[in-house]
């Protein structure tokens, strides 16, 4: 069963392996913070503070990055097309505030490499299949992260309230009210 742990009050130790979510990376890098968020965004601000201090070793695994830099492309083709005639993505990628929504991505997970160590994973067809099995309680990729975190003994860093129910054997810190009730 997991153990859960409030980001708020979790001792960072220099010894903590941390698997850092995607959505803790978009609250600490979004070129347009979510004003509903402040909170979480503060507690995962200062959480950042604590694991630097105490140089605990981030991970980075290849699905968070691509899930990362997705995301913040689509916030900007959202962006976009509220103020000009963007019809489609392939239109967005083809324009010039593409070309400075890309310097920004550049920038951002050149800093993000800088605090994290990449790590690869065995996917194979027993991890698909594990993780098939458990798209009733919550994505895709949170479960491939679970099994990444687990396979490099490593604590899950997350605020995503999918994983309020996991029964898989790791460590999750998170800010999340939904995980931290359900803990």
């Amino acid at each position: 069963m997991a153990v859960i742990h409030d980001v708020t009050e979790y001792a960072f130790n220099q010894t903590d392996r941390i698997v850092v979510d995607t959505n803790i990376w978009l609250m600490l890098h979004r070129p347009h913070p979510d004003p509903r968020r402040t909170r979480a965004q503060a507690n995962c601000t200062q959480a950042f503070r604590k694991i630097q201090e105490r140089n605990c070793e981030l991970l980075l695994p290849q699905v968070v990055l691509s899930e990362f830099v997705n995301v913040v492309i689509d916030e900007h083709f959202k962006e976009a097309r509220g103020y000009s005639a963007f019809a489609s993505k392939k239109a967005f990628r083809q324009s010039k505030p593409f070309g400075a929504c890309i310097e920004e991505i550049r920038d951002t997970v050149t800093r993000i490499l800088d605090t994290s160590t990449p790590v690869t994973y065995a996917f194979d067809e027993d991890m698909a299949h594990e993780v098939l099995e458990g798209l009733t309680s919550a994505d895709y990729t949170d479960l491939v992260l679970v099994q990444i975190a687990q396979e490099e003994n490593a604590i899950l860093l997350t605020d995503d309230g999918d994983l309020a129910s996991h029964s898989a054997d790791l460590d999750i810190i998170t800010g999340n009210s939904r995980v931290l009730d359900a803990g």
